[in-house]
Parts: structure tokens; C-alpha cells; sequence
């Protein structure tokens, strides 16, 4: 009896500790078989040579560090596992799955760091890596991973670091990485990841490093001043633009080289006083330093361990490289109508004018004057000495200009917010040299828009030289411009549209017919047409001649005042020398023209 008992206490204590200890042991028979796998499914890979001949966990766990193979356990757990390939080499068998490789994987259920790079992987990263809940650190850059970041990783509540770079990811930058508790590194570069960041990535106020970069993002950057502790931001390579992104004060390194960034550098930025290297190169800044095209304070070095670069902009600066002038002219030629209001309250009185009765006085009126000015003209060639043809000169007459609106440039953002885009319902007219359109700009403005299409072998120095007389073109009695805008190639490599802007004044209706101007009136216009046509043939070196002036092209405003809209300046002339288009602007719909 006494002996049937001393075996029944010797089996239950063989029972408690097959129940402590098998399921230890079997795991790391598990991690072994799972290691091995891994070694077969990668094709033997020189970097797990180091496997063979192995066959439980100790011996894996005794494996030396190289710089291919890294493999890290704790109390006979494998923790940590990074294999860096050959480019891909050897080749992985055309049977291999993704999805089978990482439900592999699982086979590790310690791992916290998992690093597979340059091994070749493809395919769609699955479902089953949601089930590694130990991790911290992913890294699977460098591999040929393919379709959308999957939505399991938001299930790895402990991932700290999330690398995927150089994969061909698509979709959008997913908005559920904010639900990543301790996310501090999010590195996605090199993938064809499109669209707009999230919002909620303003939410992840534990992330440190941020890199975006050479994939296709676009649209504004989120306000990421609560990150607070975000030290990199690197967003190089994207579309993102056109206003300067809200940045974190502690900043240390911010790259935003070859986006479309252009309206302007934050003041904020000088308040990151930890910022030691700032990219801005190839990108069209043309903000708040326009009128001195000077350096921001914040570009200035202020300290010899600060790298700040910012070519390929339109900065003033003998150090970087600029974007050519003709880059630098974002504008468009804008026509000034009054808004509808004003179109109204002025409508009363421009029924009382009559342009049908200056068919006769104004025609012979402009006869006589040009008579007299061609003689005064002849004489004053024959009595002065020519002024030089090579440059540009302006007399005095351009005073009479002073009290048009500046000339100033224009981004091409501004002018598709006036126009909703260039949407079809702003269309005031389409002819064979461009399309014109209605705009209303930010202060109140309403414009119209005239697009020019450019032949992409057409010299830029050839418009640029004709858009920089177009700006000198202001006089009280000429259709003026207010700028113009050069929509560049994505390539950087030209000018693919020219839009010009002229300040037009003039929104009245047509009077009864019947009526009829006084002689002072039909004097006082006549007057004003040689005066413009003065200004175009002497005000500006060269002179503006050959006009080719209709009827049609004298304009009146509400005060009778004349204005000439188009007067047959070369804009962009073929190279054979062959005349382009004129510059000439609309005549809005109802505006008074005097005719024959």
C-alpha cells in the first residue's frame, strides 16, 4: 500500500512538470523549425548560412553578429532578427508567397525587432503581420511590396518604428497611423504613395521622425505644430504646396526640396532655434519676400553648423542658383471689371451716351490730329538724335501711368482661385490665340484672364524681353497691364502657358441710338487716342508701331475717358521672325466702342 502511493506522488509530480515545461520546450522546437523555414523560404541566402546544422533554439541563440545577420534572444526567445540581402540575390523561388512567409513568421511570437532588407520580397504585405503583437521595430525597406499599407499593422499597439522605404506601396498615407499609441518613426520614402496627408497624422504627438519623400503626395501639409517633439520632417520629392507648411518648434533637420511650395516661408520657422539643416532648393518661393527678393532672416546662416539650402528658387543671391527670371514672373494679364454692383448703379447713366453719334466727329477728328502729329513728328526726327535701339527706355509720358494699379505678379494659384479653376462658367470667350476668362481676385477685383499656350521649343528669352515691355506699358489712355504668369513645365524644363492681365476699366452699356457726342467730347476723344498711340510710338524704345488700329479697339469708360485695347505688340514671335500674338485685351460685354 505504502508503495502504490509513493508511485501515485512520483506520477503526479511527473504530471506537473510535463505541464510547467513542455510548453516551453515545444516553443522553442517551434522557433527553431520556424528559423529554418525562414532560411528555405529567402532560397538559402549567404547571410543565413550561419543556419545549417543547427537544430535547436541554444545553438541559433549562439549565432555571432555580421553585418548581413543580427539575431538577439532573451531566456530562449528569439527577440530580435534583422537579415540584410544581396539586392535580391539570390532570386526568390517563383512560388514564394508573402503571406505564407510572414504567417511564418508568427512562429516567433517574442519578436520585437524585425529587420528584412534588400531580400527580394514582393507581393502584398498581408493580413498576418498584425499578428506579431510583440513588435516594436519594423523594417522591411529595399524589397519589390507591393498594394496598400496594410490596415492589421494598426494592431501592433507596441510599434515604436515603422519602416518601409523603397517598396512600391500605393494609396494614400493611411489615416489610422495616429491610433499607433507610441509611434516615434514613420519612414515611407520611395514608394507611389498619392494623394494628401491626413489630418489626424497632427495627432501624433509622440512621433520624431517623419519622412515622406520621393512619392507622389500632394495638397497642403497638416498643421504639425503640436508635434511637439517631431525632429526630422522630410518631405522632399512630392507635389505638396503651394503655402509653406505650420512647423514644430524643435525641429532639427527640414527638408522640402522639389515640391511646389511658393507662397511664402512661415516667420514662425525663426522661432526653431534647434534647426541645423533647412532644405528648401527647387521650389518657386515667391512670397512675402517679393518686393526685395531677398533672403528671408531665416535662410541667413546665423552659425557654421547649419546647412541651409535654397537654390532653384527666386531668391536674390550670388551663393545658390536661382530659377531663371522668366521662372520668376508668375503672373497673368488681367482685364479690371467694376463687380456687378458698380455695373448697375452706373447703368442709368451710360443709357444718355450715345456711341453711335461718333461714327463721323471722331474719325475726323483722329484725321487731323494724326496729320499734325505726324508733321510734329517728322520735324522732331529731322531737328534730334536717335536714342539707342538696344535697350529699353522710358520717357516721361509713363508718368501718366502713376495712377493705374501697380504691376505686380500673379501665382498661378491665385488666378485658378478667382476662376474656380478655370471652370467653364468664368469663360468670357475663346479666339485663336487663347481663351479668356472672368476671375474676381482677393481684394475685390473682378479680372479677366487671358491664357496664351506655348510651343515648348520657343526660346523663353524671346517673352521674357516682350512681357518686360508689356509691364513698362502704362498710360492713362492704353488698356494697362496688371502682370502676368508663367505656368511652368512639371520638368522645370520651360514655359507650357503665358497669362496676361490687363486693367480694364470699362463696363458700359451701349446708349440709344440716335444720339450724339458734342464736338468737345469727340475732340477730347480723339485727343486721347493720339496720345496713346504717342506713347506707343515714342514712349517706350523700341517703339510699339505698325498698330494696326480698328475702331473696335477705341474703347470709352464711363467718363468718356478713351482707352486704346489692342495695339499689336509682338508676344512671343517665332524665330524666323514672324509676328505672334498682339497684346490686347477684351472689351467686356456692354462697353461703349466708338465706330465707323
Amino acid at each position: 500500500m505504502a508503495k502504490l502511493v509513493c508511485h501515485s506522488h512520483l506520477l503526479l509530480l511527473i504530471i506537473v512538470f510535463l505541464s510547467l515545461h513542455p510548453s516551453s520546450q515545444l516553443q522553442q522546437n517551434t522557433q527553431s523549425q520556424t528559423l529554418l523555414k525562414i532560411q528555405q523560404l529567402l532560397n538559402y541566402p549567404s547571410a543565413l548560412t550561419s543556419f545549417s546544422h543547427r537544430s535547436n533554439i541554444r545553438d541559433f541563440c549562439k549565432i555571432e553578429p555580421t553585418p548581413s545577420l543580427t539575431l538577439s534572444c532573451y531566456e530562449g526567445n528569439v527577440t530580435q532578427l534583422h537579415i540584410i540581402g544581396n539586392n535580391g540575390f539570390p532570386p526568390l523561388p517563383r512560388d514564394f508567397s508573402a503571406d505564407y512567409f510572414f504567417a511564418t513568421l508568427v512562429g516567433l511570437p517574442s519578436l520585437k525587432v524585425l529587420s528584412l532588407v534588400s531580400l527580394g520580397l514582393w507581393g502584398p504585405m498581408p493580413a498576418s503581420i498584425g499578428h506579431l503583437s510583440s513588435l516594436e521595430i519594423l523594417n522591411v525597406s529595399t524589397n519589390y511590396l507591393s498594394g496598400t499599407v496594410p490596415l492589421q499593422l494598426s494592431y501592433l499597439r507596441n510599434l515604436q518604428t515603422l519602416i518601409l522605404n523603397h517598396n512600391k506601396f500605393t494609396g494614400q498615407v493611411p489615416g489610422w497611423l495616429s491610433s499607433l499609441p507610441v509611434l516615434a518613426v514613420l519612414s515611407l520614402k520611395n514608394n507611389m504613395l498619392n494623394g494628401s496627408l491626413p489630418y489626424s497624422l497632427a495627432s501624433l504627438q509622440t512621433l520624431r521622425v517623419l519622412c515622406l519623400s520621393s512619392n507622389f503626395l500632394s495638397g497642403e501639409v497638416p498643421d504639425l505644430r503640436n508635434l511637439t517633439n517631431l525632429q526630422v520632417l522630410d518631405l522632399e520629392e512630392n507635389y505638396f504646396g503651394p503655402h509653406f507648411p505650420s512647423m514644430p518648434s524643435k525641429l532639427v533637420t527640414l527638408v522640402l526640396r522639389k515640391n511646389k511650395f511658393r507662397l511664402g516661408i512661415q516667420t514662425a520657422l525663426g522661432s526653431c532655434y534647434q534647426l541645423q539643416k533647412l532644405d528648401i532648393s527647387l521650389n518657386g518661393f515667391v512670397g512675402p519676400f517679393l518686393s526685395s527678393w531677398d533672403l528671408p532672416t531665416c535662410l541667413k546662416r546665423d552659425s557654421k553648423s547649419r546647412v541651409v539650402l535654397y537654390s532653384g528658387n527666386c531668391l536674390v543671391n550670388e551663393d545658390q542658383k536661382q530659377h531663371p527670371s522668366y521662372l520668376c514672373h508668375n503672373e497673368a494679364l488681367v482685364v479690371r471689371i467694376p463687380p456687378p454692383s458698380e455695373e448697375k448703379h452706373r447703368r442709368t447713366y451710360g443709357k444718355h451716351v450715345v456711341a453711335s453719334s461718333a461714327v463721323g466727329g471722331i474719325v475726323g477728328a483722329i484725321a487731323v490730329v494724326g496729320l499734325a502729329f505726324m508733321a510734329a513728328k517728322k520735324f522732331y526726327s529731322e531737328h534730334t538724335t536717335k536714342t539707342p535701339q538696344t535697350r529699353i527706355y522710358i520717357s516721361d509720358t509713363m508718368k501718366l501711368g502713376a495712377s493705374l494699379p501697380a504691376y505686380r505678379t500673379f501665382a498661378l494659384e491665385e488666378l485658378q482661385e478667382a476662376t474656380h479653376n478655370f471652370d467653364d462658367s468664368t469663360l468670357l470667350g475663346e479666339g485663336s490665340h487663347g481663351q479668356i476668362y472672368r476671375g474676381k481676385l482677393p481684394d475685390g477685383t473682378f479680372v479677366a484672364i487671358r491664357g496664351l499656350k506655348m510651343r515648348k521649343r520657343q526660346s523663353p528669352q524671346v517673352y521674357t524681353h516682350l512681357l518686360e515691355q508689356i509691364s513698362k506699358l502704362r498710360h492713362s489712355h492704353l488698356v494697362s497691364a496688371l502682370g502676368h504668369c508663367l505656368e511652368c513645365h512639371p520638368d522645370d524644363s520651360g514655359v507650357s502657358r503665358v497669362f496676361l492681365i490687363h486693367a480694364i476699366q470699362i463696363a458700359m452699356e451701349k446708349g440709344p441710338p440716335g444720339r450724339k457726342l458734342t464736338w468737345p467730347q469727340r475732340i477730347i476723344a480723339a485727343i486721347g487716342v493720339a496720345k496713346g498711340i504717342q506713347f506707343l510710338h515714342t514712349g517706350i524704345v523700341p517703339g510699339v508701331k505698325s498698330n494696326n488700329l480698328r475702331i473696335k479697339n477705341v474703347l470709352l469708360d464711363h467718363n468718356l475717358h478713351v482707352k486704346i485695347s489692342s495695339y499689336n505688340l509682338p508676344l512671343l514671335a517665332e524665330s524666323r521672325g514672324t509676328m505672334g500674338t498682339t497684346v490686347s485685351s477684351p472689351a467686356p460685354k456692354g462697353s461703349v466702342q466708338a465706330r465707323y
